[in-house]
């Protein structure tokens, strides 16, 4: 099968995307680890996964549509570690959620222009990922401000 280049020079840039994601969520777990919040560890440790799923998908999307997957889409970008404290931390990832959100439903519409509906389904469902934790993030952020940081990670600990 061969895709259309726009729609693969899309996902490619999307895999990198999820490269910069990955990298940033591994490190800001273990920040939250090393200070035993072992709860948020486990929480970003798991939105590591999903990422690494959503990578996974949009490379073999690639490599199915008869495209190669260049080395440097495989590179992350520095990860925006936040201000060393959690409201940093979540900002910093809801940030990043939203520009990821954003970049997914800009690669389906180039795939519906395409008329590669395949792909667009898959990137309609990353979205709608993205937006998940993207609203975890802002929902987090929330009860920070409502309650404090210290009240907020009390909670959090083993």
């Amino acid at each position: 099968m061969t895709g259309n280049p726009q729609v693969i020079e899309a996902l490619c840039s999307l895999v990198h995307g999820e490269a910069s994601q990955m990298v940033q969520l591994r490190i800001q777990s273990q920040i939250f680890r090393d200070h035993g919040y072992v709860s948020l560890k486990h929480k970003l440790h798991g939105f590591f996964y999903g990422c690494n799923t959503c990578q996974k998908k949009l490379i073999n999307r690639v490599l199915l549509l008869g495209g190669d997957v260049p080395p440097d889409a495989l590179v992350a970008e520095a990860p925006t570690v936040g201000a060393g404290d959690v409201s940093g931390i979540f900002s910093a990832d809801l940030a990043l959620m939203g520009a990821a959100a954003s970049a997914a439903n800009a690669a389906a519409k180039i795939a519906d222009s395409a008329d590669d509906h395949g792909t667009e389904k898959l990137l309609m469902k990353m979205v709608v990922k993205k937006e998940h934790k993207a609203k975890w993030f802002q929902k987090q952020l929330s009860v920070i401000a409502d309650i404090g940081t210290a009240a907020y990670l009390e909670g959090k600990q083993k």
